[in-house]
């Protein structure tokens, strides 16, 4: 089995990571071999010396498919059935849905996306009605099962599973999931009102568990035995007057106790809700930048001119597979056509970047913003300054690009200097000798990017002094409240008695009456400001929540992942990379920031990569560039907050999305069951490497899920590369195609039926 690992300086472990996802109920041995036989491969600073044949084991949890009973996938409802996609008892226990005890086929206005986004997935109750599953003698629960669902509400009070002799409840009570028995069982955690929501409860004769959302959330120890043997089971109805006021998807019975383990692997899904996702590097093909969330939001290059290229550096990405990720050398970024679904009103945004670190003061790395709505993603350099208003001896001064100003001397570097123009007041020469050169003297003050004046007489400013040593500071920050007139970051406006400097086009420090004005800048001299205190990640030259970082100091150049997230009214960072001298891996995390938060709704808009909306100035048009310099991979912009456990396993796990079926997961039938399909493309797996399978079952259709069709196929063809094929002996049924890559992840086209 193939392993990828990282090994680099000042690490205190070795970490290794899976290339894909591992089989179940499987244990894995892992040696590393000393070849040298010394300890002269360990470079001396990693203070690491591993053991000649160094071992170690673990072993996966079990796959849980065996113990499937009763799986309800609520797809593909053409009437009142509600198919049974697993037999693994021998039987099929179909449901029916019914409305005031008679059969009720669901209309389309019943149906909606699953919560894997599938178009007509899932089924709404709202419409007061219910499905059941007769009391058939195969469907013994027994008193060791365990349930799964997903669930999206619209109120706060709703039965989900019910069963009566003896009594069984699950639904949600005051937002709170809740099982009832003799004794009720309250989840100490509370749903999340219109998003999907996973529960799972387990039930044995001494104990029973109740999980939302991955989260062990409460145990009760009612003694049984229950005797819970064929029960006649409703979903969506208590019995009485109370109706499921929303959605359920992906029901499913298991004849096993599952662990905490197995509850994760069912509830973690890094597909779901994934708006847009950019693997970038190769992934570029012929200047189209794709998306393979499945959503075909594709980008373009374009140049620092704002022209449309072709091309952009494929290069090695945070596992050092080569051309994996894109080099944005502040020459080229990537835009993307206005799409509601990559502006939704929670979002994550997930990326890896490796900065080069330069002194650039604002480096754009996801945006999409327009006027005061949108968010951004920014990585923001400053300086540690101190001020005065007296006298400045000589010493340099940055300007915006990085560059130095020398030999910065004079009291706040002002000069005097003889005006050109005749006439009175400032920048006007108003006194001449007799040879007719002027005798008059302004001023003017030079800051480091701008000059000030004239003034007709000398004036004393505060002006910024270059702290010793020079200490460039950064911040990774998000501003889901843009304003177009201000992008300092707190979002407040700061005088220029603050602030020694301006940005282009908006005139700072005193006018030529002498008044101060408004500053509006992405720089602070200030380095207390503890409005941009929004994420730390813990690196040499800082600590977790510890403010500044210093970004001359040893790891901050290497690959770093980040995570933005909003729930619409709060906003949070964070930061993990491979190569902290204190944690590894290294994480850090912003406390929450309480902020209003509005998508973008205007169709001229974009989805930046690689350069951020930043002041608006000229947007849409002359606007100006907010460039990253550096790597970029995987971007990926969720319409929900994603778990930390799905965190986790983007982090931990080199290939996590299966493959994009081609043309929307269209099979071609043709004659009596030629079939044929477009190549799907995979963010890891060549579309050569693509692997294909044609499942198929005689009657009903029960081969809607990747899960269902690996379960239920009687058709036992062997993978395939090629994207056609042609079946027989099916005698009336139906056929579908899934897709597997390298990692053995898995999706599933659309299928047909064969007469």
């Amino acid at each position: 089995y193939d392993f990828a690992y990282y090994e680099e300086s000042l690490l205190s472990t070795l970490t290794i990571r899976p290339n894909s996802e591992l089989k179940p109920n499987t244990t894995y041995t892992i040696t590393v071999n000393n070849d040298l036989d010394d300890s002269s491969f360990c470079r001396p600073l990693e203070k690491i010396v591993l053991s000649d044949n160094f071992s170690f084991s673990f072993t996966t949890v079990d796959n849980v498919t065996p113990y499937l009973m009763g799986y309800y996938t609520f797809n593909g409802i053409k009437d009142e059935n509600l198919l049974d996609h697993s037999n693994s008892d021998g039987n099929w226990q179909d449901a029916t849905f019914k409305k005031s005890a008679s059969a009720y086929s669901p209309t389309s206005t019943d149906l909606e996306n699953g919560f894997d986004d599938e178009t007509e997935n899932a089924v709404n109750f709202s419409n007061n009605f219910y499905a059941e599953i007769p009391n058939s003698n195969s469907f013994n629960l027994s008193d060791n099962f365990s349930i799964s669902l997903w669930f999206k509400n619209s109120n706060n009070d709703f039965p989900l599973v019910n069963w009566s002799s003896p009594n069984f409840s699950l639904g949600v009570r005051s937002q709170t999931p809740r099982l009832t028995q003799n004794q009720n069982l309250d989840c100490s955690l509370s749903i999340e009102s219109g998003y999907w929501n996973h529960l799972v409860v387990t039930v044995n004769d001494a104990q029973q568990k109740i999980y939302l959302n991955g989260n062990d959330c409460g145990t009760k120890n009612e003694s049984g035995p229950f005797n819970y043997n064929n029960p006649l089971i409703r979903i969506g109805w208590d019995g009485g007057s109370s109706y499921t006021n929303g959605a359920i998807d992906e029901l499913k019975f298991f004849n096993q106790v599952l662990e905490i383990g197995e509850v994760k692997k069912l509830f973690i899904n890094t597909g779901r809700s994934l708006e847009g996702y950019y693997p970038l590097g190769n992934k570029i093909v012929s200047g189209s930048v794709r998306d393979l969330s499945g959503n075909d939001f594709h980008g373009r290059i374009l140049d620092q001119n704002k022209s449309v290229i072709t091309t952009i550096a494929a290069e090695q990405n945070h596992e050092k597979k080569n051309n994996r990720s894109s080099y944005f050398g502040r020459d080229r970024f990537v835009e993307v056509d206005y799409q509601s679904r990559l502006n939704p009103e929670q979002f994550t945004l997930v990326g890896w970047i490796k900065p080069n670190n330069t002194s650039f003061t604002m480096e754009g790395i996801l945006s999409s913003e327009y006027g005061s709505t949108g968010y951004g993603m920014y990585r923001w350099i400053y300086r540690s300054y101190s001020t005065r208003n007296s006298q400045v001896y000589a010493h340099n001064l940055f300007q915006r690009d990085g560059s130095t100003i020398p030999n910065a001397n004079g009291t706040c570097r002002q000069i005097s200097y003889r005006p050109n123009d005749p006439g009175s007041g400032p920048g006007k020469c108003d006194t001449y000798n007799s040879n007719g050169y002027c005798r008059d003297n302004d001023y003017k003050h030079y800051y480091a990017w701008s000059g000030y004046g004239p003034y007709e007489n000398s004036t004393t400013l505060n002006c910024r002094i270059g702290n010793t040593p020079d200490v460039k500071l950064f911040e990774f920050w998000t501003r889901p409240n843009a304003r177009s007139d201000d992008t300092s970051g707190s979002g407040l406006n700061k005088s220029a008695s603050l602030i020694g400097f301006d940005s282009p086009n908006h005139p700072a420090g005193k006018d030529s009456s002498g008044a101060t004005t408004t500053m509006r800048s992405y720089d602070r001299t200030n380095a207390d400001d503890s409005a941009i205190q929004q994420s730390k990640l813990t690196l040499s030259g800082g600590g977790a929540n510890t403010f500044p970082y210093n970004i001359d100091e040893r790891d901050v150049d290497n690959w770093i992942m980040f995570i933005a997230t909003s729930d619409g009214s709060q906003q949070n960072i964070q930061l993990r990379n491979y190569f902290d001298v204190v944690n590894n891996p290294g994480q850090g995390s912003s406390p929450p920031k309480t902020s209003s938060y509005n998508p973008v709704t205007n169709s001229s808009s974009k989805l930046y990569i690689g350069h951020g909306f930043g002041d608006g100035e000229g947007y849409p048009g002359d606007y100006k560039l907010n460039l990253f310099q550096g790597n970029i991979d995987d971007v990926r912009i969720y319409s929900r907050v994603i778990s930390e456990d799905e965190i986790d396993t983007i982090f931990n796990l080199s290939d996590s999305e299966p493959p994009v079926p081609g043309n929307q997961g269209t099979v071609t039938k043709s004659g009596s069951c030629s079939l044929s399909w477009t190549a799907a493309e995979d963010d890891v797996t060549s579309t050569s490497n693509l692997e294909y399978k044609v499942v198929g079952i005689s009657g009903s259709n029960r081969i809607t899920t990747v899960e269902s069709a690996l379960i239920n196929d009687t058709l036992n063809n062997s993978w395939i590369q090629s994207t056609s094929a042609t079946v027989s002996g099916l005698g009336g049924g139906y056929v579908n195609v899934i897709v597997r890559d390298e990692g053995e992840n898995m999706s599933l086209y659309g299928g047909s039926f064969c007469p």
